[in-house]
């Protein structure tokens, strides 16, 4: 039973890492399951592992950290670039991927255009 609830944790935090909308699916399905239940909170002692309550805490920061990241690059390219199109902002708020956000960012210092800004988040 512990290997179970092992590898249910390992595949949340799986999906975490490799994209928020499968570990939230996942979640809720887990949670769906009684008997996922009853074997997380019989063994949340001695497994020591973060509970569920804690990776929606931390999918949440994640969360945030990556709306400012994309909320700072929109700005930076309005104030370097001048006009950012909807569809420029909508490309940008679809990128949930930290390093290619953080890429983006720092190429606004040498950009001469807010394309090469923006291929950094292909």
């Amino acid at each position: 039973m512990k290997k179970e609830v092992i590898n249910i944790h390992n595949n949340f935090f799986l999906q975490l890492l490799s994209n928020k909308q499968n570990a939230i699916d996942f979640l809720k399905i887990s949670l769906s399951n009684q008997i996922t239940k009853e074997l997380f909170s019989e063994t949340k002692e001695e497994a020591s592992m973060v509970t569920f309550l804690d990776a929606i805490k931390i999918e949440g920061k994640i969360e945030g950290k990556i709306e400012e990241k994309q909320k700072t690059l929109i700005r930076q390219l309005s104030k370097k670039f001048g006009v950012i199109t909807e569809d420029e902002k909508q490309f940008i708020k679809e990128c949930s991927d930290g390093e290619k956000l953080d890429n983006a960012l720092d190429e606004i210092i040498f950009a001469d255009s807010k394309h090469k800004v923006l291929d950094w988040l292909k």
